[in-house]
Order: structure tokens, then sequence, then C-alpha cells
């Protein structure tokens, strides 16, 4: 241990000795060694692989990323021009809509003097072959036939009757309840009514025919006025009047009859240019909400009461619902009958919703008066309404 040369040869020879007697475990060692060498290898080369495909996989998505980037900014461009777009002609349409309610204000305010303007342009009146070209009232036919006669003995019977003889005037099934209501809440509050658009004559026929058994007995304001002709109306215990925006029937509005009066007019457009305080008189009703179909008038019943009949009597349960109607700026009276007469039609119903004052307070008063965004809010803030009433709304907002 003390010799280092010694201690070297020994060693030597010792780890020569070593080596010749393990040579067989040293070469499966080194066998073993290479084969996880080799292992560790293809190993690595198999990450180097996928680290290759994830290279290449990340570049792909960035630039399918950059792309979409591109196509984004692009439609982004095309939607803000759209969008300017469709601010310039709302704002071209608003002003128009507000040019054409302005031109309609005026019209209400000065009405001679617009129908001066237009007299050149408007129809001139109907002419009767074989007459004198004067006003004429007509007796309305009277039912003879009694397959055709239906006794009444409560106003029940009636109102039942009634919407029989609505669908015979083409009106929708879906609608002959609320407008039969109506017409016999007016009928019996003495609210005389406007009616505006198709089938107009027919719907009176049928209340007429109904209450009066006969049909309506008719004033036609064609040509000149006729002293007998008004007396007729006036006298008439249901009549309608057929061209009621003739300019000389403006002087007769005051001669009320002692019945219930109709005025028949085919367009609910031409109401537009009206005043509205024609409405004092004869209060709006658009058929054209309630009309599906053409009529058959022939075929209604005749209503006649018994001797013993059950009238009607109002339920102080059955309230309107003014409070969207009120702030249309209506006249007093206006509101006060039109209140009475909803508050009755929805008795006569028993419709306990807001339909009725939707339908009929609602609709024409805020599109005679160009306030449809009233109706915007009714929808967006009334929820207690039929659902064909709200579609009904809905598509005079649209329009």
């Amino acid at each position: 241990m003390n010799h280092d040369g010694l201690r070297t040869q020994c060693e030597a020879a010792v780890e020569e000795h070593w080596k010749t007697t393990h040579a067989e475990a040293l070469a499966e060692a080194q066998i073993e060694l290479d084969q996880k060498k080799q292992a560790a290898e293809n190993i690595v080369n198999e990450y180097k692989s996928q680290f290759e495909k994830i290279k290449a996989d990340k570049k792909n998505a960035e630039e399918a990323y950059q792309k979409i980037l591109t196509e984004t900014a692009e439609a982004q461009a095309k939607l803000d021009q759209l969008l300017k777009e469709i601010e310039k002609y709302e704002t071209l349409g608003a002003n128009a809509v507000q040019a054409i309610r302005d031109k309609i204000g005026s019209a209400q305010q000065d009405m001679a003097g617009f129908i001066a303007e237009l007299s050149t342009f408007m129809p001139q009146q109907c002419v009767q072959s074989g007459s004198t070209n004067r006003w004429t009232f007509t007796p309305g036919e009277v039912c003879h036939r009694m397959d055709n006669l239906e006794g009444c003995s409560s106003w029940t019977d009636t109102f039942e009757l009634l919407c029989d003889n609505l669908q015979l005037a083409g009106i929708g099934s879906q609608w002959t309840t609320m407008l039969s209501s109506f017409l016999y809440s007016s009928y019996l509050n003495r609210m005389p009514l406007l009616l505006a658009g198709p089938n107009a004559k027919a719907i009176a026929d049928a209340l007429s025919m109904t209450i009066c058994g006969q049909k309506i007995d008719l004033l036609t304001c064609c040509g000149e006025q006729d002293a007998e002709a008004i007396s007729g109306f006036v006298d008439s215990d249901m009549a309608a009047v057929q061209n009621p925006f003739h300019p000389d029937w403006v002087s007769c509005i005051s001669h009320s009859n002692n019945g219930f009066a109709l005025w028949l007019h085919p367009f609910t457009e031409d109401l537009q240019i009206e005043p509205r305080s024609l409405y004092h008189y004869a209060y709006p009703v658009f058929t054209e909400c309630f009309v599906d179909q053409l009529p058959s008038v022939e075929n209604m019943d005749a209503g006649q009461e018994m001797v013993e009949y059950d009238e009607f009597k109002p339920d102080p349960k059955y309230r309107a619902k003014m409070g969207p109607v009120k702030k249309l700026g209506l006249s007093r009276l206006m509101l006060s009958r039109l209140e009475k007469v909803l508050a009755d039609a929805k008795c006569i119903g028993s419709i306990s919703d807001t339909s009725m004052e939707c339908l009929f307070g609602m609709l024409p008063m805020c599109v005679l008066s160009g306030k449809q965004e009233a109706l915007t809010e009714l929808l967006d803030s009334e929820k207690n309404i039929k659902s064909e009433v709200r579609a009904e709304l809905q598509r005079y907002v649209e329009e």
C-alpha cells in the first residue's frame, strides 16, 4: 500500500483479471446499454416529429386566425356602412311620415280649403238613373218569410242572433263576439257609428235585421238636399247614411235621428283627412279589421222581440280601462260616451280583459290622429289582451 508503483501494477492486474472473468456480463451490459440508447433516441425523434407537427399546426392556426380577423374587419366595415344607410333611410322615412302627418293635420284644420283644392280630383256625386239627382231616403226591406223570423225573449237572444247575422255579413268567427258587443252597446247607448271599410252596408243590415226585423233604412246623399229625405232619416228607428262626406251633409249633422244612426264609407284611409271633431257625431269603426269574406245578407234572420222582453241591465263590475285612451287628447264628450259604450260592451260579451279598449278605443283613434307610436307603447305595456287583438294592433304598427 506504501509502494505506488507496485500498487498500480497490482490494481491493473486485478482489473484485467476482473474484465476477463466478467467479459460475458460486460458484453450483455453493453448490449442493454446500446438498446436503451437506441430507445431513447427513438423517443427523442418521436417527440421532435410531434413538435414539428405542433409547430406546423400552430402556424396554420395563426394563418387561419389572421384570415378570420381580416374577414371580420371587412364584415364590420360593411355592417357599419349598412347601418349608416339604414339610419339615413330611417331619417328620410321619419321625415316623410312627419310631412304626411303635417299635411293631414293642416287638412284637418282647414277642411273646406282642402276639399276646394282637391275638388277637381274628387269623384263627382253619384247620379241615379231615372232620378232627379236629389237626396233619397229608402226604407229598409222588411222580412216577410216566417222561416226567417227569430223570436227573442231577452237581450241575450238578440245578442246571439246578432253574432250569427254578422258572420253572414262576412265577419270572421274570432271577431263576432267583440264586434257584436260593441255594435249592440253603441245601439243601446245611442252612440252613432261611422263604419269605414268593406262590407259596411252588410254590417248595418245585420244590426238592423237583428233589432228591427228589416234591412237598414238608407239615406243616400247624392245631388241636392231633399227635406223629405232628411225628415225620413230623422224619424227612422235605425238608419244609415250613404256618402256621409257629401259637403252638404256637414250642415245636417245636427239633424240626429230619433233612433240610431250609422254612417257608411268604403275606405278607412279617407278618414285621416277629416277633422277630428267629426268623431263627436259618429265614432269610427274600421270594418277591415273584422271582414274576411263577402256578405250573404239574404240568408240573415230577422229578430222579433217577444211581448215580455228582458232588457239589458249594465253590471257595474265591468268597467272600461280608459287611461291609455285619455292620453290621446280626446274631448270629454267623446271620452264619456266611449267609456259607457265600452263598459256595457264588455258586460254584453262577458269580456274581462282590455281587448275592447284596445280594439275599439286605441286602434282607430291612434291611426286617425297619426299616433301609431302609442300603439307600440300599448303592445309593450299591456299584457291582458287577446292574441288576435295583439296581432291586429301589430299589423297597423308595421304599416
